[in-house]
């Protein structure tokens, strides 16, 4: 059985990681004068900063160190390692992951690490690193476990609505908006992850009432067109804990789910999305 790893901007937490036996490799996040692990870290309070300061805080990717340590941990585990990484069109993590991979070559010969870009990220980037570990879970090879993967992205969405572009607008992290930026201030952009891993705005609402029919509307139909024999859902936010409750009570009711997890969206991700934003993923169940 491979061993499944993602980094903690996947925003899956501890408890959660620990559950599915998912690794988590930290990123890292710096305000208010200080350089702060993910995995240590009081998610919250990134956000009430962010929300009391002027200020704009910076993020970074695991080391070449936290990479190490992580698939030498696995190796005791298993004989073979899949790291899901955060999209590589923004991180770096994803080349020093394979740099690390090539090092282990002749550390760990014994060892086999495939590094996997999700070409997603937030809830979407959390709940395929969650199918993955499932399926390891259930048993499956290395060899099985890659040839399910393009299936398990394919198969998943995830959609984020944030309360203004001002912050993904300044870290140049979102493609194709330009038209929008004049707007910041009165729509709340819906955005998703398009096939090579960026991110892309789908469409503008007024209030957060509105994106969740959008997403209710686009899951529906999502799950139609699968022929889905269930639904598995991610609800994050960044400090919206209060709504985020009432979109996972909405998904209850309307789609009956085997599972809905609900989390503090990854400190890293919020950085960039802003206080307020919250997002919801989900995987038609075959």
């Amino acid at each position: 059985m491979a061993k499944v790893l993602t980094g903690s901007v996947s925003g899956v937490p501890a408890e959660v990681a620990e559950r599915f036996g998912l690794g988590l490799v930290p990123y890292y996040v710096t305000y208010a004068g200080k350089t702060w692990n993910e995995l240590e870290m009081d998610r919250g309070d990134l956000y009430r900063w962010m929300r009391e300061s002027t200020g704009f805080p910076t993020t970074s990717q695991p080391t070449r160190e936290d990479f190490l340590a992580a698939f030498e941990r696995a190796a005791q585990e298993s004989p073979a390692v899949i790291y899901i990484c955060l999209s590589s069109r923004y991180s770096k993590a994803y080349a020093v992951a394979t740099g690390v991979k090539e090092e282990l070559r002749t550390r760990l010969p014994e060892l086999t690490v495939d590094i996997i870009d999700s070409r997603t990220g937030a809830a979407g980037h959390g709940l395929v690193a969650l199918e993955m570990a499932r399926l390891a879970q259930q048993g499956l090879s290395r060899e099985e476990l890659l040839g399910r993967w393009e299936e398990v992205r394919a198969r998943s969405r995830c959609f984020v609505v944030l309360d203004t572009l001002k912050y993904l607008a300044r870290g140049g992290r979102i493609h194709h908006a330009q038209a929008w930026l004049g707007s910041i201030l009165r729509v709340k952009p819906v955005l998703t992850y398009s096939e090579e891993g960026e991110t892309i705005p789908v469409t503008r609402v007024r209030t957060a009432a509105q994106g969740l029919e959008f997403i209710v509307e686009e899951a529906r139909r999502h799950l139609e067109e699968r022929k889905a024999t269930g639904v598995r859902f991610v609800v994050d936010d960044a400090d919206n804990a209060e709504w985020a409750e009432e979109v996972r009570e909405r998904l209850e009711r309307e789609f009956a789910p085997e599972e809905i997890l609900r989390w503090t969206m990854s400190p890293v991700v919020g950085a960039h999305v802003g206080p307020g934003s919250w997002g919801v993923a989900w995987y038609p169940v075959p």
